[in-house]
């Protein structure tokens, strides 16, 4: 049954948290008053599904997703793990897995990625590789190992998930409402993803935030975010997210759209993490 999830992989489904981490999304591993400040961070979130297209054969969606950011002192990584159970309107189920790692220099110019995904046990596609950029206007490289060597040109100007993240921050911060860029994060085999963001008006955190958690007390932002793959340059994205952002990179919800159907994934465990070194 593997084949049935080919389209999903090919609209990026294997880097849903890393995209912005979006961004996708750094020098702390708390959260501080500084801005763009990462908080570095362990989560788990349910994953369930939002809505579905009329004549879409999916029932049923239901999982969990681990995810971790880290802060190395010389960068950070992210790790991402995600099983999802499809339930089919002909009573077949299916289990898709992922495996997500990635380490982000913090300069932001040097970035390494591993990404693993499986369906109903039988590895569909892995990959792995580097990818550097350089400043100003030369551009920078992604250099494949798996599935096969091969190397992609990036643009000047392209983000990796950290530096994105923390530039969309920036970007909130000063009350910019449209943030388009170029990301690299190793999830596809296509490689570079035009992202374009929306970002709604800030929401201040309560006066009195009495037992909440201090990762979730900041100033947030509701954020859209639609991918385009550069390759095809096709007018539609390949899927969009809805998030809720706060200003330390942690997002509490989300849903994200794939076109015939949407997941949405619900905080349900966060917890802080000290510096790796």
């Amino acid at each position: 049954m593997h084949h049935r999830h080919h389209w999903m992989r090919s609209r990026g489904i294997g880097g849903v948290l890393g995209l912005v981490t979006i961004g996708t999304l750094a020098s702390a591993g708390a959260p501080t008053a500084s801005a763009s400040e990462i908080a570095a961070h362990r989560a788990a979130y349910s994953v369930e599904l939002a809505t579905v297209r009329s004549g879409t054969p999916i029932r049923d969606v239901e999982g969990e997703m681990a995810f971790t950011w880290q802060d190395t002192c010389d960068g950070w990584v992210i790790e991402q793990d995600y099983r999802m159970t499809f339930l089919y309107s002909h009573g077949v189920e299916s289990e898709l897995t992922s495996s997500y790692r990635t380490f982000e220099s913090n300069a932001g110019d040097e970035f390494s990625f591993n990404t693993r995904d499986a369906t109903d046990g039988v590895v569909d596609q892995e990959l792995r590789g580097l990818a550097t950029v350089r400043s100003g206007t030369s551009g920078g490289t992604a250099s494949y190992r798996l599935p096969e060597q091969r190397e992609i040109d990036l643009p000047p100007g392209t983000l990796f998930p950290t530096a994105h993240t923390r530039e969309l921050i920036r970007r909130a911060e000063a009350g910019d409402r449209i943030f388009p860029a170029f990301l690299f994060d190793g999830s596809t085999p296509e490689g570079l993803t035009e992202l374009n963001a929306v970002i709604g008006s800030a929401i201040d955190p309560p006066a009195d935030t009495g037992d909440a958690d201090p990762l979730l007390s900041g100033p947030s932002w509701p954020v859209d975010l639609a991918f385009y793959d550069v390759a095809t340059a096709l007018p539609e994205p390949r899927y969009e997210m809805a998030l809720h952002l706060f200003d330390n990179g942690v997002i509490d919800h989300m849903t994200v759209d794939y076109g015939d159907f949407a997941i949405r994934l619900e905080l349900i465990h966060i917890e802080a993490l000290d510096r790796a070194c």
